[in-house]
């Protein structure tokens, strides 16, 4: 998508129309009767990513072979299985912040981060009621510390020596470490 590579490599400030029209090989004239504008082409995009990734965090949360533990491990390996996607929106936070005509789309994302945060919190509140050693734990605090896990998979450059250990079996364990008797 001409558009989202676009904005993924100048930002939105340095993005254009005209580069995104040829790019997408289309006139600016056929991108103007899309969009009404590069602000609007941006909210577009942001959405879109927004819904492809929501897209596959559904297939995991729906996947009933797949107990809370394994259900975590894909939710948290999936950034790191689309870095492109959530690099951008790592970027459009900041285009967000700076820009406050972006407010539908810090609503937006705000809600994905809060779904997330109450999918890994009832997970866990599920296992502490199998499990009374998480019960002297409280479910926020385990869920902060899941979506943290999350959140870190994507949001910096880390060095390689880092990255390759990036594995669902560290993820796994790591889980393991936490939820297993």
């Amino acid at each position: 998508m001409a558009a989202f590579d676009n904005f993924y490599q100048v930002g939105f400030s340095n993005a254009s129309l005209e580069k995104i029209s040829k790019d997408a090989n289309v006139s600016r004239g056929a991108t103007y009767w899309h969009f009404k504008n590069k602000k609007d082409l941006y909210e577009q995009t942001v959405k879109h990513i927004l819904n492809e990734i929501y897209k596959k965090k559904e297939v995991i949360y729906q996947n009933s072979a797949l107990n809370f533990k394994e259900k975590a491990v894909e939710i948290i390996w999936l950034p790191h299985e689309n870095k492109q996607e959530f690099r951008f929106l790592q970027q459009a936070d900041v285009t967000i912040a700076l820009n406050k005509e972006f407010e539908e789309l810090e609503a937006l994302i705000s809600q994905a981060r809060l779904d997330l945060y109450d999918f890994f919190k009832k997970g866990i509140e599920a296992l502490q009621r199998e499990s009374p050693r998480l019960q002297c734990f409280p479910s926020k605090d385990l869920a902060n510390l899941l979506y943290s896990y999350f959140e870190g998979m994507y949001s910096s450059y880390p060095p390689q020596e880092i990255t390759e250990n990036y594995t669902k079996d560290g993820i796994r364990n790591c889980l393991s470490a936490i939820f297993d008797k």
